[in-house]
């Protein structure tokens, strides 16, 4: 069975029962924010550094999500956006995660052939510069990708093994313009993380799995054929809708169930 993890919201003490029953583990939201890089990061993981109880639940780790253009023309805006990253690989490096997500972050609707070649060059460069510096899988994630093409590049190009996707579901339903199958295709078992949850289709709503239209048994037959029992995150919000997510995942023998 794949690795299943959950996003704790407040506090990891209301989620410990679950976690303990299921042997899931977490994946650490609090350093995506930028209220708490700019403020209290570093007393966030000081209490995280000093749980001795729960430092081998911190298995992955969401990167910072807001704004990072690494292949901004801006020199500015690109040094800031790379400063950023930096600061979340480093808290990564203490937690000793095993992953950390960042967001691809390209515009979509941009629309011109040399802005996505730009996007590539410019990510290729910076994450071959550093994937190697870290003992840790950083995962780079569909957000308002509308195709998986142009992180496929990045993925091939750069070549490693510390550099892998993470696939989120809902943004798929959302904003891909190809079938979910095209990004299994393309991007195959270089897959090795993936983000549950559920939409209608028109917005990011992070709902249970059931609660929208992203279809549930294309997604399991796509898993199981394309990729190599990659690990799970619950990406919904609350306990309730974790539970909701197991009950509908482990009732219709949905991956990882």
């Amino acid at each position: 069975m794949s690795k299943i993890l959950i996003q704790p919201y407040n506090s990891l003490a209301k989620y410990y029962n679950l976690i303990n029953e299921r042997n899931f583990a977490f994946e650490i939201i609090d350093f995506a924010f930028p209220k708490i890089l700019d403020t209290n990061y570093q007393n966030i993981l000081r209490e995280y550094l000093t749980n001795e109880v729960d430092k081998n639940l911190y298995y992955s780790m969401h990167g910072a999500v807001f704004d990072l253009y690494i292949n901004s023309p801006d020199s500015k805006i690109k040094q800031v956006s790379i400063e950023r990253i930096q600061q979340c690989l480093e808290i990564a490096q203490k937690l000793e995660t095993k992953f950390i997500v960042f967001h691809t972050n390209y515009y979509p609707m941009m629309g011109s052939e040399s802005y996505y070649k730009n996007w590539v060059k410019n990510h290729i460069e910076f994450w071959s510069s550093i994937v190697d510096n870290y003992n840790f899988t950083i995962l780079l994630e569909n957000m308002w990708d509308y195709t998986p093409k142009w992180l496929a590049e990045v993925i091939f190009g750069v070549n490693s093994s510390k550099l892998k996707v993470c696939f989120d579901t809902g943004h798929c339903n959302v904003f891909s313009r190809v079938p979910m199958k095209k990004w299994f295709e393309v991007l195959n078992d270089n897959i090795v993380y993936i983000h549950i949850n559920d939409n209608d289709g028109e917005k990011d709503e992070e709902n249970s799995p059931g609660q929208g239209n992203v279809d549930w048994k294309l997604f399991n037959a796509l898993v199981q054929d394309y990729c190599q029992n990659p690990v799970v995150v619950l990406e919904v919000s609350d306990l309730k809708k974790i539970e909701e997510s197991i009950n509908f995942l482990e009732k219709n023998a949905i991956y990882p169930f």
